[in-house]
């Protein structure tokens, strides 16, 4: 009977070891793939979600963001698109873990010296009007 129980302690306790170390090794894993992404994909698995952003100017832009672009980013802050490059970021906060979003895509659209092309989003009005006054307030 003391031998039962003796077993039954260091099987528990061989359970409880293996669980632990693959735990440790997940995390291992989880940790290494998330160092990999880039921040366009982590920007890209955000799209959608509220965000703030620091420019290089010292201007804080608190908004929800809507395109993801190779060089730039869109945030839709009062009502209005405001295009940020990627160059002039300082900071991204309200980013979680989430990364690559697997449907998503990075727009190619346009650049930071050329705004994308189509409608502004929730206005139907093309990009190009007041194009300089969103540049100067992005940076």
């Amino acid at each position: 009977m003391r031998w039962d129980a003796l077993f039954d302690d260091l099987e528990s306790q061989l359970r409880s070891a293996t669980t632990a170390v693959q735990e440790s090794e997940i995390r291992d894993r989880t940790r290494i793939e998330q160092s990999r992404l880039t921040l366009v994909q982590r920007l890209l698995g955000h799209v959608g979600m509220p965000v703030g952003v620091s420019t290089t100017g010292g201007r804080f832009l608190s908004g929800v963001l809507t395109h993801v672009g190779a060089g730039w980013v869109t945030l839709a802050v009062e009502g209005r698109s405001v295009i940020v490059p990627l160059a002039s970021l300082q900071a991204v906060r309200g980013l979680g873990r989430g990364g690559w979003g697997s449907r998503r895509r990075v727009s190619t659209r346009g650049s930071v010296s050329g705004p994308p092309s189509g409608p502004c989003p929730g206005t139907g009005r093309r990009w190009r009007c007041g194009w300089r006054r969103r540049r100067a307030t992005a940076g």
